[in-house]
């Protein structure tokens, strides 16, 4: 695999989070689940190799997460395919922010590159009156 670039392909990231009232972890205030869309709207086969997630737990606690793939999966998206796969984050605050990207890379070229997972808020449901 090449350097790193900024994607310029045509991949669309879009996520829903859901405050999980019916969910607890020891140690933590409130469960999140996420799913996440990813779409491949260009004409190239893409492979998405690689996570990473900036987790800031409350105004001043942050945690990186990375990792190969997501949810055990390194999915090949075809032009026109989407791939969508749900997780979950425990914060251990009132809320959080999620914020990443994941690394993909194209296989027609074999070169790397990242995309930005739009950033959203961890807020319980009770919070948003």
């Amino acid at each position: 695999m090449t350097e790193l670039r900024k994607a310029n392909l045509d991949i669309k990231i879009t996520v829903k989070p859901v405050h999980r009232q019916d969910r607890n972890v020891p140690g933590t205030q409130h469960v999140f689940s996420y799913t996440i869309s990813i779409e491949n709207n260009s004409e190239e086969v893409v492979k998405l190799t690689h996570r990473h997630w900036s987790i800031l737990d409350g105004p001043v606690h942050e945690r990186v997460i990375e990792g190969e793939g997501v949810v055990g999966d390194q999915p090949t998206l075809y032009p026109d395919e989407k791939y969508e796969y749900s997780s979950w984050c425990p914060i251990g605050t009132e809320y959080g922010v999620m914020r990443g990207y994941y690394t993909f890379v194209n296989l027609n070229t074999q070169e790397g590159f990242r995309v930005s997972i739009p950033e959203f808020l961890l807020l319980p449901s009770f919070n948003l009156n």
